[in-house]
């Protein structure tokens, strides 16, 4: 049997409450919360996390095989609102700003 703090946590994640809800509700922290979440995994009972446009974060229980192949830690899904906004990302690594050899021209190119 579960304690009492865990079975609160996974009905308020079936009731749809986000992180902060949840940590507020059981007066803990979200570091306290992802232990608590790490805990029921040890347990065979795991949670996707999924992270919305807004900020908010909601766990969904793992509940097919699909869902456990496509689950991995590297990975992270941002889940838009559906009323058309969306959010544009661009990841730029390696530039090497500085070196004698620095093409400032097409970073400026990239940013416009």
């Amino acid at each position: 049997m579960y304690p009492v703090k865990y079975l609160t946590i996974i009905k308020e994640i079936d009731d749809g409450k986000t992180c902060n809800e949840i940590c507020s509700s059981l007066s803990i922290s979200r570091k306290e919360l992802y232990y608590f979440m790490q805990s029921l995994k040890n347990e065979g009972i795991d949670f996707i996390r999924k992270y919305y446009s807004d900020g908010v974060i909601k766990y969904a229980p793992v509940k097919k095989a699909r869902d456990i192949v496509n689950t991995d830690s590297n990975t992270v899904d941002l889940i838009t609102q559906t009323n058309g906004n969306y959010e544009k990302f661009l990841v730029i690594s390696d530039t090497h700003l500085g070196h004698p050899k620095e093409r400032l021209d097409l970073l400026d190119r990239v940013y416009n």
